[in-house]
């Protein structure tokens, strides 16, 4: 099962305002793993800069080159100019991720490469498209894998192919749910966001942004990967790493499980569609039932849907699951689709393209990743309190 019809119907959302910039300062909350520890060249001031840096930059509020108090990396000073590099990995929500996803594509020199489960058209799809193909105008080098069961994306390949970009439908039975961008290998946008205009403009979604060094590097080579063969699961490699467990196809349950059942403080759950029957979805519903016995603030948000009746009839049961055991429970408007994939466990937060259903969790081509930040937990938790706000109990 694949989520695709929710893109199908514009829903406005209720929650504006809060959010919050789509590039920041993001502490990684123990630096020195070797994928944190990366360094990334200022282009402003030729220094080099890592993760590292940014973890000790969050705690004084100095950005690289910066004088102290400064907050303006990744952000435009009021001449419209950059004032500093961009955050190594950004919280980007709701509709802060169409000019992210824009200015990765105009920002590629080299390569553009687009994993995605639809491209469908509208004004802002057909603006993705155009960027598209005036990338392969300039000389950079385009491929695009789209789901081959979502209506429309057969005719925006024949389109791409026509311009340049090297596309294609995926071929085997897997479905390709993943919505993943590469631009030159170097800086990633990941998570729940489709190519759609209501994904892009009114739905809520959340994505990583990630900018240099190993974090670019996996997800390049998970999209390559992907394009030799869509046939094979593909996994992602983060062994030893202390703040950052990248998600690939069929890792979520073993990667989040144990932020879970680690976690003593919060677990907050958005989720569009959670199966209380499919026994590895029931195991990730328990863990958040057992955090609250040790404690911890757990709430979760899911979608009510104004269409989709096989979504809202498993969000019912698993409701009923989580509000027997004590823990909050809300439903979205049916007005809104809330489409994200977002858990905060203590100061991790995961954000990823996959459902709590069997064919998210086993199937599925998904990918994502979970960070250890205490700001950007922060920031992810305000997310979840805007939406809890208005959410129906």
């Amino acid at each position: 099962m694949y989520d695709a019809a929710v893109e199908t119907r514009p829903r406005h959302s209720l929650v504006t305002g809060f959010l919050p910039a789509a590039l920041v300062i993001a502490a990684c909350s123990r630096p020195g793993g070797n994928l944190l520890r990366h360094d990334v060249p200022d282009v402003w001031s030729g220094e080099a800069w890592s993760f590292e840096d940014l973890a000790r930059a969050a705690e004084t509020h100095e950005g690289p080159g910066q004088e102290p108090g400064d907050r303006g990396v990744g952000t435009a000073d009021e001449a419209g100019a950059d004032v500093g590099p961009p955050a190594p990995v950004a919280f980007v929500a709701d509709g802060e991720a169409f000019p992210v996803l824009l200015g990765l594509i105009r920002g590629a020199r080299e390569r553009v490469e687009v994993v995605h489960l639809e491209f469908l058209n509208g004004t802002l799809p057909d603006q993705v498209h155009d960027a598209l193909l005036a990338a392969v105008a300039r000389g950079v080098t385009v491929r695009v894998l789209l789901e081959r069961d979502v209506d429309g994306n057969a005719a925006r390949v024949a389109s791409l192919v026509a311009g340049g970009v090297q596309a294609r439908l995926d071929s085997s039975w897997r479905t390709l749910h993943a919505k993943v961008v590469v631009a030159d290998g170097t800086r990633v946008l990941v998570g729940s966001t489709n190519l759609s205009t209501s994904s892009l403009t009114y739905n809520h979604e959340a994505n990583w942004l990630f900018t240099g060094g190993s974090p670019a590097e996996v997800f390049a080579d998970y999209v390559s990967r992907l394009w030799e063969s869509d046939a094979d699961p593909q996994t992602l490699d983060a062994s030893g790493e202390d703040a950052l467990r990248f998600i690939g196809d069929g890792q979520y349950g073993d990667a989040v499980r144990p932020l879970l059942e680690g976690a003593t403080r919060r677990v907050l759950v958005i989720q569009y569609q959670v199966d209380s029957k499919d026994g590895d979805a029931a195991g990730l519903l328990q863990a958040v039932i057992e955090a609250r016995t040790r404690g911890a603030d757990t709430r979760v948000v899911l979608e009510r849907s104004g269409f989709a009746e096989e979504v809202n009839a498993a969000n019912e049961a698993s409701r009923q699951v989580l509000v027997a055991a004590g823990v909050g429970v809300r439903l979205d408007s049916p007005e809104v689709v809330t489409h994200a994939k977002m858990v905060v466990a203590d100061d991790w937060v995961v954000l990823t393209s996959g459902n709590w259903v069997g064919s998210g969790l086993r199937k599925n081509h998904e990918a994502g990743a979970a960070v250890r930040s205490p700001e950007l937990a922060g920031e992810a938790a305000a997310y979840f309190e805007g939406l809890w706000a208005v959410a129906n109990p």
